[in-house]
């Protein structure tokens, strides 16, 4: 059987709208604006209640965005036209004979004074923050023809997440009658049409197009018809879940095809198979999966797995993360994410699915989901041994033939067998020789690695020779802090006390190190800043010391400070507080560990490995004003060179070339600053 697309209301031979007393109705406000930036046009035929259900949605769920109505009256055979003389701000256009939706649509379209152009439909409420919602992608994505809301029935199912097309011109509503908070409609993504029940456009488009096709009078497939025009002028139709507006479908059409206006959707079906025809060939083929079908676009799927969804603002690893998802969208990819923890952590994942990234959050079946996109994906990337534990396997065992990638993050064996020297642990040191091997068989079970540093790709090329290693490190992308050097004072030290390394960072320096510096200059500050810090911490009251706890935003303190200290006495890869302090201009003190993996960039670093030495180093480097400038412009230079998002990039191409996969047209996606601790 052939599916249909599912359509709108607000055109002529309907069934006989309700009766409103137009005087008994209270008008509606609007707001006033003398320029514009979006034009909201309403087609209209009778239906005075959702008219004013629709116009009284736009009055309380539209912030902070300059707009005008435009209602198209189509000899409404009701007292519409009168309600509309007691609104405030509504535009009325009314015509003086029946038009129908198509022609009426283009006329209010023809006075509208907004950059851009919102069809709606009368018979629709927005929810708050739709309008904004509608014009993020305009600016964070390119070549961006129309965007798309998500429409959802009056009890809450979803009634389009999308829309698709297939080879023989019928169609389908993704999603229809499901779960709108299912993570697959859920994301910004590239549609083949989304309807004109809610869809944003700019005029200038518009204009050049010529608006709606009349062939496709008086309604129906004249949205889908847009679509594919603006496709052939080289722009994208967008969906974006983030605009959410509920549709009363059917009020006005009722739903047989036979008869009435829903005789022109069969009727235009075939008039738009003969326009299409050529770019119809590249459909899907009737009958094939909604879900491979639901997101157009070159570029084939990626699938990235690691713990949770990344936290940039957290941790190093999760800046590391954000940045080649972002990496990957940016090269055209259909990136999805598979957070182990199933968890929707916010506000990151709302970040993922404004970017373009499929976050697979909740009870998603993983199993269905792989055999359903197996064959559009071009590669897997599984991040962490406690994620490759569980994932591997299976997808060894449903996907054999995609290309795996093991992304190692640090030799976790590696840094567990430094901690357990240091601390004398015979038992943890057992504990960090199982993980080793583990990790070793996750390489041989992976057709490729990636290592954060260069000297752990050699270490792991020693244990597995067959092994194809590459290296993609930490990516920085913060910018350099302003503040002169005389304008700053302290040190500062960065880190989540959940992480076991900092702890006993935190400890040596409250215990031994910074004692060991007031007893030379009682005026440097300590700032500790962090996450999970404990109690003790929280609560220290010593004028020396600010415990400022997490935050959002690291740009503040690094204003204040004249240098961090990263007193590192085990561990593993790269240490995202010495990268990120390098990428602001603030010189960094640390040890051997802490440098490790930096390569040249390590020379810009004061390194120690006692507690007297470290002491002495932060004293001497706090008070010499020459070097801190020197060393301040070689390290946002150095970092800027090997750790910027441009080299990441490179090594991301690198990473596909190797593995014989093509992506997309790339730069699907502006770029995106990525920032955090």
């Amino acid at each position: 059987m052939k599916k249909r697309l599912a359509r709108r209301s607000s055109v002529t031979e309907q069934p006989e709208p309700a009766i409103v007393d137009a005087s008994t109705l209270p008008p509606v406000i609007l707001p006033s604006f003398d320029e514009p930036l979006v034009s909201i046009v309403i087609p209209i035929y009778g239906q005075l209640g959702m008219t004013a259900g629709c116009l009284r949605s736009i009055e309380q769920g539209t912030e902070h965005i300059p707009y005008e109505v435009i209602v198209v009256d189509d000899c409404s055979p009701d007292d519409s036209s009168v309600w509309l003389d007691r609104c405030s701000n509504v535009r009325v256009v009314s015509n003086e004979t029946n038009q129908g939706f198509l022609h009426s649509t283009n006329s209010g379209v023809a006075v509208a004074r907004g950059r851009y152009i919102c069809l709606l439909n009368n018979d629709t409420e927005v929810h708050t923050g739709w309008l904004a919602a509608l014009l993020r992608p305009f600016r964070d994505f390119a070549d961006i023809g129309a965007v798309g809301a998500k429409l959802v029935y009056p009890d809450g199912t979803l009634q389009e997440g999308g829309g698709i097309v297939f080879s023989d011109a019928s169609g389908w509503n993704f999603g229809r009658n499901g779960d709108p908070d299912r993570p697959e409609v859920n994301f910004v993504r590239e549609v083949d049409y989304c309807s004109a029940a809610c869809l944003l456009v700019r005029k200038d488009t518009w204009n050049e197009l010529g608006g709606f096709d009349v062939r496709y009078a008086p309604a129906y497939y004249e949205d889908t018809d847009l679509a594919f025009a603006l496709r052939e002028i080289g722009k994208k139709v967008l969906y974006q879940p983030a605009a959410v507006v509920t549709h009363f479908e059917g009020i006005s059409h009722g739903t047989d095809e036979t008869q009435g206006l829903k005789a022109y959707q069969v009727r235009n079906q075939a008039a738009f198979e003969q326009k299409w025809l050529e770019a119809l060939r590249d459909q899907n083929l009737p009958g094939s999966s909604p879900h491979l079908a639901s997101w157009r676009g070159t570029g084939r799927r990626v699938l990235v797995i690691d713990h949770e969804v990344p936290a940039a603002d957290q941790d190093s690893g999760s800046v590391r993360m954000a940045a080649i998802l972002d990496l990957l969208v940016d090269d055209g990819f259909k990136v999805s994410l598979l957070p182990q923890n199933r968890y929707r952590h916010e506000p990151y994942c709302s970040e993922l699915l404004a970017k373009g990234v499929e976050v697979l959050y909740g009870n998603a079946d993983i199993e269905s989901h792989l055999l359903d996109i197996r064959s559009d994906l071009a590669l897997v990337i599984v991040s962490r041994p406690n994620v490759a534990q569980e994932f591997i396997p299976l997808l060894r065992q449903l996907a054999p033939d995609v290309p795996l990638v093991y992304d190692m993050v640090d030799f976790h064996g590696l840094r567990l067998k430094r901690r357990s020297e240091t601390r004398g642990d015979s038992a943890d040191l057992e504990e960090s020789t199982q993980i080793a091997r583990m990790e070793q068989q996750f390489v041989r079970d992976s057709d490729h690695v990636l290592a954060i540093t260069a000297d752990e790709a050699e270490l792991m090329r020693e244990l597995e020779p067959s092994a194809k290693i590459s290296v993609l490190p930490n990516i920085h992308r913060s910018q350099p802090s302003k503040a002169l050097f005389d304008d700053r004072n302290g040190v500062l030290f960065i880190g989540s006390y959940r992480h076991v390394p900092n702890q006993d960072a935190i400890d040596w320096l409250l215990g031994e190190i910074m004692p060991l510096v007031w007893q030379k200059d009682d005026s440097i500050v300590f700032h500790l800043v962090g996450s999970d810090l404990p109690e003790n911490l929280l609560a220290l009251d010593d004028p020396r010391i600010v415990v400022h706890g997490w935050l959002p935003h690291l740009d503040n303190v690094f204003e204040q400070v004249r240098m961090t200290i990263a007193p590192l006495r085990f561990g593993a890869g790269l240490k995202g507080k010495v990268g990120d302090s390098l990428a602001r201009g603030v010189p960094c003190v640390s040890t051997d560990i802490g440098a490790e993996g930096f390569g040249p960039v390590a020379d810009v670093l004061h390194r120690a490995e006692s507690a007297s030495d470290l002491a002495d180093l932060v004293v001497r480097s706090h008070g010499d004003h020459a070097d801190w400038d020197e060393r301040s412009v070689r390290g946002v230079q150095l970092i800027d060179e090997h750790f910027g998002y441009e080299a990441a990039r490179v090594a991301v191409t690198d990473l596909c070339e190797t593995l014989g996969v093509a992506a997309g047209s790339g730069r699907g996606r502006q770029s995106y600053r990525i920032g955090g601790n």
